[in-house]
């Protein structure tokens, strides 16, 4: 059941925002699906900025990373279907509320 105070326009902001996510994430999560742990490291060593070491918490989550990427990937591959999932049923809501009307 729609809560019956939703306008047609906060049904395109449904439809927009997780339109955008389902895009990303889709990318993301095929990306992850069809990489190695090597390929999946080299990827993001890539979007890694220069100064990850100076600060001790961003240091701290790379290094994790660098320690552990194949069972990183393997979270990237299940939670990363699972965000596709999740946006895929905010667009079905934001398409139902502008049906609804």
């Amino acid at each position: 059941m729609l809560n019956p105070d939703l306008t047609r326009g906060d049904g395109w902001a449904m439809i927009l925002g997780s339109g955008f996510g389902l895009a990303v994430t889709t990318y993301i999560t095929v990306r992850a699906w069809r990489s190695t742990p090597d390929q999946w490291r080299a990827l993001n060593l890539r979007f890694r900025p220069r100064s990850w070491n100076r600060w001790p918490i961003y240091g701290a989550i790379w290094r994790d990373f660098d320690r552990h990427t194949a069972r990183n990937l393997w979270l990237a591959r299940i939670l990363g279907a699972l965000a596709v999932v999740m946006n895929a049923l905010g667009l079905a809501v934001g398409i139902a509320v502008i049906v609804r009307g």
